[in-house]
């Protein structure tokens, strides 16, 4: 089970908003890498590395961003998007 924080929402708006003014289709892109990691997340939580326990980062390939989740039991949440010269623990306080 996969789950997000609200404030992700926002987070992926904002950063769509900035891509889609310097190009449509970079906006599509970014909104097509982040849709993937999330798939790969859903499908095989720990994958990723520990960024700092318990919390998980990916840091996608062709944007400078990551996705920080966290997993207990069966279920993961994603708790952030955040880019990567954010504070290392940003958002990481979201439930």
């Amino acid at each position: 089970m996969l789950s997000f924080n609200p404030k992700v929402q926002s987070d992926l708006k904002a950063v769509i908003r900035y891509y889609d003014a310097i190009s449509e289709a970079l906006g599509d892109e970014f909104f097509a890498e982040f849709n993937y990691y999330v798939e790969v997340i859903r499908r095989s939580p720990t994958r990723f590395p520990f960024s700092d326990e318990p919390y998980r980062k990916v840091m996608l390939k062709k944007f400078p961003y990551a996705i920080a989740y966290k997993t207990v039991g069966s279920h993961s949440r994603i708790l952030v998007l955040k880019h990567k010269r954010r504070r290392q623990y940003y958002g990481l306080s979201r439930k």
